[in-house]
């Protein structure tokens, strides 16, 4: 019986606490340095950040689509990325390239989606890179590109 409680004991210290927030909830630590894709949800409000970190400059394209509705509203970050971020359809569709100079809270743009789900199909200098997709405020990597969230 006391190996039985050992094992139990155990495995509860190996589990994380239950986080009732979605793990896409609330805006992350922007670091410029990273060349990454940041997503995060506020206010039924997705916002997308990408930063092209020191070194060199990338290309990042993709589309930002609702599952079951369209994007309703997009904002973009800077008046300059209305020639390459534009609301196609019921998608938004982007394709910049970024300088290497570092801008603190990244550029991108913000989308309502009607329904909220939304899925994203992200790519870096040509290729879909999940390693370099940061969500919400933990900064969860995505385990793969193009993917689905919901709030």
């Amino acid at each position: 019986m006391r190996a039985v409680w050992l094992i139990v004991l155990a495995g509860l210290t190996a589990c994380h606490t239950f986080d009732p927030k979605h793990p896409a909830v609330g805006k992350p630590s922007i670091e410029p340095a990273e060349t990454a894709v940041w997503i995060w949800l506020d206010d039924g409000i997705w916002h997308v950040r990408w930063t092209a970190g020191p070194g060199r400059a990338h290309r990042f394209q993709g589309s930002v689509s609702g599952v079951a509705g369209s994007v309703a509203e997009i904002t973009r970050t800077k008046l300059d990325l209305a020639n390459t971020v534009a609301l196609v359809g019921d998608t938004v569709q982007f394709d910049v390239e970024s300088p290497t100079a570092e801008v603190p809270s990244g550029e991108g743009f913000d989308a309502k989606i009607v329904g909220g789900c939304a899925r994203f199909d992200l790519y870096i200098d040509g290729h879909h890179k999940p390693e370099h997709i940061r969500l919400g405020p933990r900064k969860l990597p995505a385990h793969h590109v193009p993917f689905e969230r919901c709030p």
